[in-house]
């Protein structure tokens, strides 16, 4: 794992916890909150969570201190600084929070400094201790912002991000959970990359720096574990947006606990044992179904930029290498063994490279289908899946 993904899983494992924070404000006891506190943060699977002081009423405010949070596989521990909360009270044996609030803070990650604004949540919420199998054990809150966050590395700032938000909302009776967010703008220096390849390629497509935002929205229904991704869309700027779309079935509490059973018994297992439990995982994810998905890139001149330079480096015009393509395409596709869907990508790729605007792959069934059939498929038949999940490639939509 890089430096630069550990900084980056760190921050969204940092992130997961805040969230659970409030929840534990009603606890009278300091002793008690600590203790409940932990045994939530451990239930998420490799995560510690630590502090120097727990002080307030336990209903107007509470303010936890010296918070440290630390992520076992990566031996790491942060500190996160201090926690306050306000309007606490009790709800259905569970607890809620009006608002919290992360001071400011800056920690290291592997020989990377993190430097975070005032991170805000309202309306958060947590199920109370003793909630069945299908409850929904996980913390949710009405809003989440975060005006920005810097990463810097060797004494150069690598990362930054700015207003990341989030909403939760209940629909239809609070039977369904949809929820949006963002990133306003964030950047990336790619300067301190260190493969002379990379570089230069990086260099001659004028991606030293990177810059764009994020979208996402979708919606859960708990009950059936129906999960529908509307919209994951990542945008640099002079490049082009990736977005991706998503339905499946099946995620439900009872589901997401056993991942997190499964997934702490992991952190102290042999690797024998993790070898069997990865096994167990697999079939625990193949209680899912596949609805649908699709990615979609919309083109901002990358295509281009990306011709011209292997043209360069091949000394010949980008059309040429545009014929290239298209000529190669029908026979990298043959391993599929379907004519029709060989058509289908070729004239949908062609079109493309003849005028970059935008491609679409995407998987539509007709009825949905189980990710244990999907695997079996794949393992004795894998020209068969293409057919099997309704495989579709379109250009230029």
């Amino acid at each position: 794992m890089t430096k630069h993904q550990s900084v980056v899983r760190s921050i969204a494992i940092a992130g997961t916890i805040l969230a659970a924070w409030p929840q534990f404000a009603l606890a009278a006891d300091a002793e008690a909150v600590a203790a409940r506190l932990k045994a939530v943060v451990e239930k998420q699977g490799g995560l510690e969570l630590d502090w120097s002081a727990v002080s307030g009423d336990g209903t107007d405010a509470v303010r936890i201190e010296g918070v440290k949070l630390t992520n076992i596989e990566l031996q790491n521990t942060i500190g996160l600084g201090d926690i306050a909360m306000s309007g606490i009270e009790e709800v259905d044996g569970g607890f809620a929070v009006d608002e919290m609030t992360v001071a400011p803070s800056i920690f290291d990650v592997e020989g990377a400094e993190v430097n975070m604004d005032e991170l805000t949540l309202t309306g958060v919420a947590i199920p109370g201790e003793d909630t069945d199998a299908s409850s929904l054990d996980v913390l949710i809150y009405d809003t989440l912002a975060l005006p920005k966050l810097s990463v810097d590395f060797a004494g150069k700032q690598v990362f930054a991000l700015t207003n990341l938000n989030g909403e939760i909302s209940e629909e239809d009776a609070g039977e369904k959970l949809r929820m949006t967010g963002g990133v306003e703008s964030f950047s990336a220096d790619l300067s301190l990359i260190e493969d002379p390849k990379a570089k230069d390629a990086i260099d001659e497509l004028g991606f030293t720096t990177l810059s764009g935002n994020l979208a996402a929205e979708g919606w859960w229904t708990p009950e059936d574990g129906r999960t529908v991704l509307e919209r994951y869309d990542i945008t640099v700027n002079d490049a082009g947006t990736l977005g991706l779309t998503m339905d499946l079935g099946g995620y439900t509490p009872e589901l997401i606990a056993s991942l997190q059973e499964l997934g702490a018994k992991m952190e102290s297992a042999t690797e024998e044992e993790k070898s069997a439990a990865g096994l167990s995982m697999m079939g625990l994810l193949q209680q899912l179904t596949l609805h649908g998905a699709k990615i979609r890139f919309d083109d901002n001149t990358l295509t281009d930029k990306v011709l011209a330079y292997i043209a360069a480096q091949q000394g010949v015009e980008p059309k040429d290498i545009a014929n290239q393509a298209k000529a190669i395409l029908p026979f990298a596709l043959a391993a599929l063994q379907n004519s029709n869907l060989t058509t289908a990508i070729s004239e949908a790729v062609n079109a493309y490279l003849d005028n970059p605007d935008n491609l679409e792959i995407g998987v539509e069934p007709e009825k949905p289908v189980p990710f244990a059939m999907i695997a079996a498929s794949a393992m004795a038949s894998p020209q068969s899946l293409p057919e099997q999940l309704n495989l579709t490639v379109k250009a230029n939509q």
